[in-house]
């Protein structure tokens, strides 16, 4: 225990035998009995309220207004004892039914308050509808009982009183009545024991306060009240132990993990004292209203009588057959004699687990699902409030599960899950709570984590990710896309937490997969751009915003033009020219790349032949065309469409693919075949930073490598450019064209010749043109090359 605790409860144990001392041998003396008690009183006070108030600044979360109003209380009181004090050292009178009175039920009215708050703390630990509805009850049988056996009687007294002094005796007795039922109302309903623990210590020192009350009121009612009365020990007794309270409350934690009391267990039976309370004061109303009462009056109590018993028989009957069940699933499955009993526990006990399996956990992977998580998060939420700390939440999406699912099947991806929830749970350990959201979403929660430990962890599943899984004798692989936010760092509330970590996942994704995002402020204005853009690229589709830019491909020799790549624009009306960098990922998602990409063709093809007929008869057109547009079913029927609606020479289209097309090579080699067949030539784009397989290489249809930008970039720190040389090698024993791509200097030009790339493109001969720009760049470039 507590030292110092233990001292403060020694404190006011020679508080109270010094105070009772006192009173005993100062009895006799009013001024000394009167400024004694104000003395002691006052000191009781003081300490109690410097007390709760401590308690109020120390605790956190949202019980600490508990003390609050309750230190409010122990405030008003000693303000209206030091009233009482001079009043009567004044007036040399017993006050009653004055300001100090006044103060005091103000107080009272923030004991109420202090109350209502634990209601509010124990909201998810006990029905608070039903709850509502007995409180109701219990306070309208003893308003109505305080009315007519002791209010009404006090204000028909044939003692003259003031109606501040009425006014005053009917709110004691209304409050602390107040007080009286809301204490037996929480008392039989706070089912988890550590609030019922500290709810109790509440409970003690109201209750002396409410009989102090009793004793006080009925002495200065009938003018029996004296200085030096023993009742005067017991209000700052009460208050004292209210003060006491507060500080023990620090030592346990309020928020259990099983805070729902199960039906049917016998903790769960005090709302019987509504039924009970209600039924007497029927039969109170009945014989007070004797020899006053009609047939229709005794019949409408009668009624009322016999509805109250049916619902507590029936209350009654369903817990015994609740309790039962519980019995049979095996709480006294050891004291059953015989083989039947046991098995019909065991096989309802299985019942129970199989729900409770059912409700938290997800069938396929047994991990927990979202519901569990998200109230285990809550939980770590609600524990932060009493200590500080960190807990961060991982939300991760399986890269490439989408594709693996449809080329295995659903069984496949099923098997694929289970197996990604098995690395999981060996990767983390026990200390990590781990669930499925849907789909192949995960979440982790970390408890006890700062932002360095996240990553570290993150990291580790990264790596444990990128080892390949076997799926029915198939290699495939899945890697992971981690958004991480931190408590509090990123939110203080579950929903936050999950929707700032999905939201770096997502740009975790969106910035090449295979990698973690912490969330911040930053990445939260991306996320709202992406929306604001996701919400306008349908309108940009129907309104025409979308524009075609063309960069000239060059014969690096001559420097002439053999061709060109179209390069789509968004120019926003608002936000002006917005790089494909940052749409297409996003039409990718949306499912608008297919409109977007046919929209790029078909200008492409129209301004080829229009240049065709304009007399630019050896140039050809690159087409990017993204792996979910070229694994539409239809794709080859579109493109056949296209080129016979712009009567374009198929051998004059070009159509760039990225290698994630090369994933499934199965399913793309025909229709690669059949873009062939058409004439149209293939190239694989960005080459070297993707996904080829050099044993699939030399068996596809395709005619031209390029070599991607970063590659062409290192030839400025690494002149000898091995990887360029290889790519070019490469291509050149294939047989394949090979075109270098974001040539920016007069040094990789050399180079590029040098090891006899013949064709490239880049800002060093052309930034991408208009349609009207490239075409007088065209007829300039033929110009320089015939002079040359």
């Amino acid at each position: 225990m507590n030292t110092t605790n233990l001292k403060r409860k020694l404190f006011i144990l020679i508080y109270f035998v010094t105070f009772s001392i006192f009173l005993y041998y100062w009895k006799g003396h009013p001024i000394v009995s009167l400024i004694g008690t104000c003395v002691f009183s006052s000191i009781a006070y003081a300490i109690s309220t410097t007390w709760l108030i401590s308690s109020f600044r120390k605790i956190t979360g949202k019980q600490r207004y508990i003390w609050l109003w309750l230190g409010l209380c122990g405030f008003c009181l000693l303000v209206a004892q030091l009233y009482w004090t001079i009043y009567q050292i004044t007036f040399q009178t017993i006050p009653y039914g004055n300001l100090g009175d006044l103060i005091r039920l103000i107080g009272y009215v923030m004991n109420l308050i202090a109350l209502f708050y634990v209601m509010k703390v124990m909201k998810d630990t006990i029905p608070m509808i039903a709850f509502l509805f007995h409180v109701v009850i219990l306070m309208i049988v003893g308003f109505s009982i305080c009315w007519s056996f002791i209010i009404h009687p006090i204000l028909n007294y044939p003692r003259e009183l003031s109606v501040l002094s009425s006014s005053i005796s009917t709110g004691y007795i209304l409050l602390d009545a107040s007080l009286f039922f809301a204490i037996i109302c929480l008392l039989y309903s706070s089912f988890n024991p550590a609030v019922r623990k500290v709810f109790y210590m509440i409970s003690l020192p109201l209750l002396i306060q409410i009989m102090a009350d009793a004793f006080y009121n009925y002495q200065s009612y009938y003018e029996k009240y004296t200085n030096g009365n023993y009742v005067n020990l017991l209000w700052p007794m009460a208050q004292l132990l209210m003060g006491l309270s507060a500080l023990l409350s620090r030592e346990f934690q309020w928020i259990q993990r099983e805070s729902r009391m199960k039906i049917g267990s016998p903790e769960n039976k005090g709302f019987y004292i509504t039924y009970i309370s209600s039924g007497l004061f029927l039969i109170v109303s009945l014989v007070y209203h004797q020899g006053k009462l009609d047939v229709l009056q005794i019949g409408i109590y009668l009624i009322m009588l016999l509805l109250l018993f049916k619902q507590v028989f029936s209350t009654i009957e369903n817990r015994r057959m609740i309790e039962k069940l519980y019995r049979l699933a095996g709480s006294e499955s050891t004291n059953q004699t015989g083989t039947g009993s046991t098995k019909r526990g065991n096989y309802i006990q299985g019942l129970f687990l199989k729900i409770e399996e059912l409700v938290h956990f997800d069938a396929l992977t047994k991990l927990a699902n979202n519901s569990l998580f998200h109230k285990r998060v809550q939980l770590e939420i609600d524990l932060m409030q009493h200590r500080e700390g960190k807990f961060s939440i991982l939300f991760i999406d399986m890269d490439r599960f989408k594709n693996i699912n449809d080329r295995l099947g659903h069984h496949g991806g099923n098997l694929l899950l289970q197996q990604i929830a098995d690395r999981f749970c060996s990767t983390l350990g026990g200390k990590a709570m781990i669930s499925r959201m849907s789909g192949d979403e995960f979440t982790i929660l970390l408890p006890d984590t700062n932002q360095q430990k996240s990553i570290l962890v993150a990291e580790k599943i990264i790596h444990e990710f990128s080892k390949p899984f076997f799926i029915k004798g198939n290699e495939v692989y899945s890697t992971a896309s981690i958004g991480i936010s931190i408590y509090p760092d990123h939110g203080n509330d579950v929903d936050v937490l999950m929707k700032n970590a999905d939201t770096a996942m997502y740009l975790a994704k969106e910035e090449g997969k295979n990698q973690f995002k912490i969330f911040s402020v930053t990445l939260q204005q991306k996320q709202t751009r992406r929306i604001e853009l996701e919400s306008q690229l349908r309108r940009a589709i129907q309104q025409e915003q979308f524009l075609l830019y063309y960069q000239p491909l060059v014969e690096l020799g001559s420097g002439g033009v053999v061709g060109t790549e179209a390069l789509i624009r968004w120019n926003h009306p608002e936000l002006g020219m917005i790089s494909p960098l940052e749409f297409i990922p996003l039409a990718e998602d949306t499912g608008l790349i297919e409109p977007i990409g046919t929209w790029v063709m078909k200008t492409a093809c129209q301004q080829m032949k229009e240049w065709q007929e304009a007399g630019l008869t050896n140039i050809f057109i690159s087409v990017n065309v993204s792996a979910k547009q070229f694994k539409d079913p239809l794709f080859t029927s579109k493109v056949v469409g296209i080129l016979s609606e712009t009567g374009l020479d198929p051998h004059l289209l070009k159509i760039e693919l990225t290698e994630s097309v090369l994933q499934d090579i199965e399913i793309m080699i025909p229709i690669l075949m059949r873009l062939k067949d058409l004439g149209v030539k293939i190239a694989i784009d960005d080459f070297g930073t993707g996904y080829s397989s050099l044993a699939y290489l030399k068996h596809l249809p395709i005619d031209c490598l390029k070599i991607d930008k970063a590659f062409i970039d290192e030839l400025i720190d690494n002149p000898e450019g091995p990887l360029v040389k290889t790519i070019m090698s490469m291509g050149k024993n294939l047989q394949y064209e090979v075109i270098a791509e974001g040539i920016e200097t007069k040094e990789q030009v050399k180079f590029l010749k040098e090891i006899d790339c013949v064709l490239g493109q880049g800002y060093y001969y052309s930034r991408p043109l208009s349609a009207t720009e490239f075409e007088s760049y065209v007829n300039e470039s033929y110009l320089t090359a015939a002079v040359s």
